[in-house]
């Protein structure tokens, strides 16, 4: 099989390519080619010098389309022309967009030369680029079912997000050995969308004091007399 994946910019649009990707690679016979943007989150190098990468120009699709600079329009035209002409030499049997901004031209590339679009969606409201690009897609892989927002063509699945076998379950006694947990302490989940450690203290603070041990099943939270002793584990965009 030959994929072509396009996407990135966050962690949490590259992952699940870098996942697909090295699956991938069990098959000797298979070959991807990866479409990013100019700029990689860091931490990912290792994993992305085992694939074949490619660097269009592309430009963040924030607001509406109206009002845009003709720089904005250059940058993803150019990315557009650049991204056809690899696809066109690759040749993939289809395409997975990964979300971003990054992913647009390389996707609306592949549509124009009739390559099967794949997208994933990561998160329960899609994002920009994914509700634009929906209406070009074969199948939709959603990570979760979507609470807000509506993709507008392909048929949807709720697969779950892939993840690096470097990231798969582990028993409880790798994990307290690893990050610091303690069995049989409350532990308390954070998650945020970026990586802001004044954001992510204040939300743990206001947590341990309405969600202690004694309270955490309850439907009506309230606050402790002390606060509690638990652990704190922050999960992050990159």
């Amino acid at each position: 099989m030959r994929l072509a994946l396009a996407g990135g910019g966050t962690g949490g649009h590259l992952i699940p390519g870098l996942a697909v990707a090295e699956e991938l690679e069990k098959d000797p016979g298979s070959e991807s080619l990866f479409f990013l943007s100019l700029r990689d989150p860091p931490g990912f190098g290792a994993s992305l010098a085992r694939c074949r990468l490619v660097r269009p120009p592309s430009a963040p699709l924030r607001g509406g389309i109206l009002g845009r600079s003709p720089g904005w329009f250059l940058a993803n035209l150019a990315g557009f022309r650049r991204s056809r002409s690899l696809l066109a030499g690759f040749r993939p049997d289809a395409i997975l967009g990964l979300g971003g901004f990054v992913s647009a031209p390389a996707v609306l590339a592949a549509a124009s030369l009739r390559i099967p679009v794949v997208l994933c969606e990561q998160n329960t409201v899609p994002g920009r680029a994914n509700v634009l690009l929906s209406r070009f897609a074969r199948r939709v892989a959603l990570g979760f079912p979507l609470r807000r927002g509506r993709l507008k063509g392909g048929s949807q699945t709720v697969t779950g997000n892939p993840i690096l076998p470097s990231a798969s379950v582990r028993g409880p006694e790798t994990l307290d050995r690893e990050w610091g947990l303690r069995d049989g302490l409350f532990t308390l989940l954070v998650m945020a969308l970026m990586w802001k450690p004044s954001g992510l203290s204040r939300r743990s603070e206001m947590s341990a004091q309405v969600l202690p041990p004694s309270t955490v099943s309850s439907t009506t939270p309230k606050a402790p007399t002390a606060p509690p002793e638990f652990s704190s584990l922050n999960q992050t965009s990159i």
